[in-house]
C-alpha cells in the first residue's frame, strides 16, 4: 500500500475563511522508501496572536514564503496515486478540497482508526495517542513534527490490525464497503480469509458458582472497639494504608455510622474535606454486611467518587477481611449494550447505521466482560448515537427477548447485585428505583448517601419531565422503521396462513402504510414548534440584556400576546401526539387480532415501547403548558444556535422527591446522609426536614430519631455533637 500522511498549519479552524500557513507530508511506499514534503506559505495577512502562541510561527518566518498556489503543483505530484491520511482528516480534507482532487470521505483518518483499533484509550488527541503507544513526537503543533507523529501511528496501527482476529477484519470490511470503500479497501489488506465471518458476537462470561451462605446472628451489632483497632491499630488499614494516619473525626464519623445502623436510625453527617469519610463509612458497612449478613446500598453523585471507592477505598477495607467482601458497580440501563439491537444492527446496516461507531464498537463488543460503555471515551455525538445500542428500558423486551436469559448484560449485572454486599450506584439509579418501587436495586435495608447535598438537583433533574428536539425526531424515525416493516412483513403471504389471515394481513399492511403518510405530513407540527421556541427563547433572552439559556415561563409570560402563538403550537403538537398514540393503538389491535392464536412476536413489544414512548412525549408537552396549576415549573433551556437543529429542551419540576413516588426511605432500617455541605448557616437539619417531611416525623415513629452530626476541623459548636463513646 502507498500512502501520505498529510498535516497542516492553518490561521484558524474555518476552511472558507482562514488560510494554510504550513503544509507537510511523509509519504512511505509499499518497497518500504519513504520520503517527506515539507513548505511554510504566506497567507497575506498578519497571523492571530493565538496561532502565533500555539505553533510558533510568527509573521517574519512566512514573510517572503510563496503562496499556496505556487505550492500545490508540487504537492500534487507528491501526493500522486497514494492513500491519503491524516489525524482529524475532515479537517485538513476541507482545506485542501479546492486544490486536490481528493474528497474528504476519501482519505484515512487515524482517529477512526485508533478508535477501532484501541477501543478503550481515554483520548485520541495526536499527542496522547503517541504517548500511550511510546512514539516520539518531536515538534508538536508544527506541521512536519504531527505528520512525522501521525506516520508512526499509521504503522503501530497496522500492527494492530495485523494480530485482529479475522473475523472482526471480516466485519469491517463489509460495515464500510458501501459508504466509505477507502476503509474496506484498507482492511482488507489484512484478512485472507475470505469465508471468515462478517459478525462477531460479545464473549460471554461464565457464571460464577455462588457460595453457600453462611449463619447470621439476629442480634448482630457493630463493635466500636473494633472499628477503633481498623483505624488506629498497627493491625488496621494501616497495614495496606502506610500513610495512614488516625484522624479523631474520622473515628467519630465510623462510630456515628456504626451507631445509626446498628440502632436503626438516620444520621445527617457534615464531614469536612479530609475526614476520610469515605472509609469511615464503609467500614462499619463492611461489618454488617460480613458479619451481620445485611446488605449495604452505598449511593455517590460523581464518578470520580465512584471511582475512588471501587478502585481504591473498598479494596483496601476488604483486604481487612481477606478478601470475602463482594461489591459490584451498578448503573443505569443506559450504559449497558443490548445484544439485540447490536445484532440487529449488524444484520440490517442501511443508510442510517452509524458505521464509524458500529467499527469502533466491533473489538470492544467482542470481547466486553461486562457490556459497560464507560470503558469507552465516546464524543458527544457518539453519546447520541449510542442510545440505539443501548440496554435502555424503553426497548427492553425483558423475558421475551431471545437472549434473555444467555447474553443479557444487565441480567447478569442484576444476578450478580443480588450476590453482592455493599452494592454502589449513584443517586440518579436510586431514585428511579425508588420511583418504580423498586425492582432495579437488590433489597437493602440499610443506605448511605453520600455527596448528599446533590440529591435534590438530582430529583428534579432526574425525577421531573423533559423533552428534545432531538429525542421527538428519535422518537420519529422508530415509529417509520416499524411501520415500513410491518408493512413489508404483512404484504408477503404465508403459506400455511389460516382462512382469512391473508386479507387481515394486507388490511394490517394499508394500515401501516396510512399511518406512516400521516407522519410524513403532519409530523412538521413538532418541528414548527421546537423551531419556534428556540426563536422565542434567544429573542427573550437577547431583548432583556441575558447571557444565560434558561428561560422560565411563569404564569406573567403565559398570559403575554407573544406566548399564544407557542401555545397554540404546543396544543396543536399534543394533539397530534394523541392522535399518532391513537394510530399506533389501532395498528396494535390489528395485530393483536393475527396474533390471536400464537405467541405474540417481538413487534408486539415494539409497539409497547412505542406507545409508551408517545404517551409520555404528550404528558410531558400536556404537563408544560399547565405546569404552574400541578405546582410544578416550566421553564426552556437552549443550546448552540449554531447546531443544524433546534437545541431546544422543555422542563417542568417540581415538589419534593416524593412527588412522583420517589420514597428511598420507606423500607429503610438506617440511613446515612453524608457530605462535606449539608448545613444551611448551621442548620444541618431543618434542610432534611423540608425535603422529605417523614424523617423524624409521626408518619414516620420508627425514625424518629435523626442526628444530626457535624464533623468540622475545628468543630465550630461541639454541643450539638452526640456522643457515641459507648457504642
Amino acid at each position: 500500500m502507498n500512502w501520505t500522511v498529510i498535516d497542516l498549519e492553518t490561521t484558524g479552524l474555518n476552511p472558507e475563511k482562514d488560510q494554510i500557513i504550513e503544509i507537510a507530508a511523509v509519504r512511505r511506499l509499499a518497497s518500504g522508501t519513504e520520503a517527506k514534503f515539507q513548505q511554510l506559505i504566506d497567507p497575506g495577512f498578519p497571523l492571530p496572536n493565538q496561532i502565533r502562541e500555539i505553533t510558533g510561527i510568527d509573521d517574519a518566518m512566512l514573510a517572503g514564503q510563496p503562496v499556496l498556489a505556487e505550492v500545490m503543483t508540487g504537492f500534487s505530484d507528491f501526493i500522486e496515486d497514494t492513500v491519503l491520511v491524516a489525524h482529524n482528516a475532515p479537517f485538513d480534507g476541507a482545506f485542501l478540497r479546492r486544490h486536490i482532487d481528493v474528497l474528504p470521505d476519501q482519505w484515512l483518518d487515524t482517529v477512526v482508526l485508533a478508535k477501532i483499533a484501541f477501543p478503550g484509550f481515554p483520548s485520541y488527541a495526536l499527542v496522547n495517542l503517541v504517548s500511550s503507544l511510546g512514539l516520539d513526537h518531536a515538534s508538536p503543533h508544527r506541521a512536519m513534527g504531527d505528520a512525522a507523529a501521525t506516520a508512526q501511528l499509521f504503522l503501530a496501527l497496522e500492527a494492530a490490525f495485523a494480530e485482529m482476529e479475522k473475523g472482526q477484519i471480516a466485519a469491517l470490511i463489509a460495515l464500510f464497503q458501501t459508504e466509505y470503500p477507502v476503509y474496506a479497501a484498507y482492511f482488507s489488506r489484512f484478512s485472507a480469509e475470505s469465508a471468515a465471518p462478517e459478525y462477531l458476537p460479545p464473549t460471554v462470561a461464565v457464571a460464577e458458582e455462588r457460595e453457600e451462605k453462611r449463619k447470621i446472628p439476629t442480634d448482630y451489632r457493630i463493635d466500636g472497639d473494633r472499628l477503633r483497632d481498623f483505624l488506629a491499630g498497627e493491625g488496621g488499614l494501616k497495614r495496606f494504608l502506610p500513610e495512614m494516619t488516625l484522624r479523631e473525626a474520622q473515628l467519630e464519623m465510623a462510630l456515628g455510622t456504626a451507631a445509626a445502623m446498628n440502632e436503626g436510625h438516620f444520621l445527617l453527617a457534615e464531614a469536612g474535606t479530609g475526614t476520610g469519610k469515605t472509609i469511615a463509612y464503609l467500614l462499619p458497612a463492611a461489618l454488617l454486611a460480613l458479619e451481620g449478613g445485611k446488605r449495604v446500598v452505598v449511593s455517590t453523585h460523581t464518578l470520580h467518587l465512584q471511582d475512588q471507592i471501587i478502585d481504591k477505598d473498598l479494596p483496601a477495607v476488604n483486604r481487612l477481611f481477606g478478601g470475602e467482601l463482594r461489591s459490584v458497580l451498578l448503573k443505569g440501563r443506559n450504559h449497558y449494550l443490548c445484544y439485540r439491537k447490536w445484532k440487529e444492527a449488524w444484520e440490517r446496516q442501511n443508510g442510517d447505521a452509524p458505521i464509524f461507531l458500529m467499527s469502533r464498537l466491533l473489538s470492544w463488543a467482542a470481547h466486553t466482560k461486562d457490556g459497560d460503555v464507560d470503558g469507552l471515551n465516546l464524543s458527544p455525538y457518539e453519546r447520541k448515537e449510542w442510545s440505539g445500542f443501548s440496554a435502555e428500558s424503553e426497548t427492553c423486551l425483558s423475558y421475551r427477548c431471545p437472549f434473555y436469559r444467555s447474553r443479557c448484560f444487565v441480567t447478569r449485572l442484576r444476578k450478580k447485585a443480588e450476590e453482592a454486599q455493599i452494592v454502589i450506584v449513584n443517586h440518579s439509579l436510586l431514585l428511579t428505583d425508588a420511583v418504580m418501587r423498586r425492582g432495579i436495586l437488590p433489597e437493602s435495608a440499610h443506605l448511605v448517601v453520600d455527596e448528599a447535598h446533590q440529591i435534590e438537583r438530582v430529583a428534579e433533574d432526574h425525577l421531573g419531565y423533559l423533552q428534545t428536539y432531538y429525542e421527538y425526531g428519535k422518537m420519529l424515525g422508530e415509529c417509520r422503521r416499524f411501520l415500513h416493516k410491518l408493512a413489508k412483513d404483512m404484504a408477503l403471504p404465508t403459506i400455511f396462513a389460516k382462512e382469512g389471515r391473508y386479507e387481515k394481513q394486507a388490511a394490517l399492511a394499508d394500515a401501516a402504510k396510512d399511518l406512516l403518510n400521516r407522519i410524513d405530513d403532519q409530523s412538521r407540527c413538532g418541528d414548527e414548534l421546537y423551531q419556534a421556541l428556540q426563536t422565542f427563547v434567544q429573542s427573550h433572552l437577547k431583548q432583556n440584556g441575558g447571557y444565560g439559556r434558561t428561560l422560565r415561563i411563569d404564569k406573567k409570560l403565559r398570559r403575554s400576546e407573544e406566548w399564544q402563538p407557542l401555545a397554540v403550537l404546543a396544543e396543536n403538537f399534543s394533539l397530534w401526539l394523541h392522535d399518532l398514540e391513537a394510530g399506533f393503538k389501532g395498528i396494535k389491535a390489528r395485530l393483536c387480532e393475527i396474533q390471536a392464536e400464537e405467541e405474540s412476536g417481538e413487534e408486539d413489544m415494539t409497539l409497547l415501547v412505542l406507545l409508551s414512548r408517545l404517551g409520555e412525549m404528550a404528558a410531558a408537552i400536556a404537563l408544560f403548558l399547565i405546569a404552574e396549576e400541578e405546582n410544578m415549573v416550566a421553564w426552556l433551556e437552549t443550546g448552540s444556535d449554531r447546531s443544524y437543529y433546534p437545541q431546544i429542551r422543555l422542563r417542568a419540576a417540581g415538589g419534593k422527591p416524593h412527588s412522583r413516588g420517589a420514597s428511598v426511605e420507606a423500607d429503610k432500617e438506617s440511613i446515612v446522609f453524608v457530605s462535606a455541605t449539608l448545613s444551611v448557616r448551621k442548620r444541618i437539619f431543618l434542610f432534611y426536614r423540608q425535603l422529605w417531611p417523614g424523617f423524624g416525623g409521626p408518619g414516620n415513629p420508627n425514625h424518629a430519631f435523626v442526628v444530626p452530626l457535624i464533623i468540622k476541623k475545628p468543630c465550630p459548636d461541639r454541643r450539638h455533637r452526640p456522643s457515641f463513646g459507648g457504642l
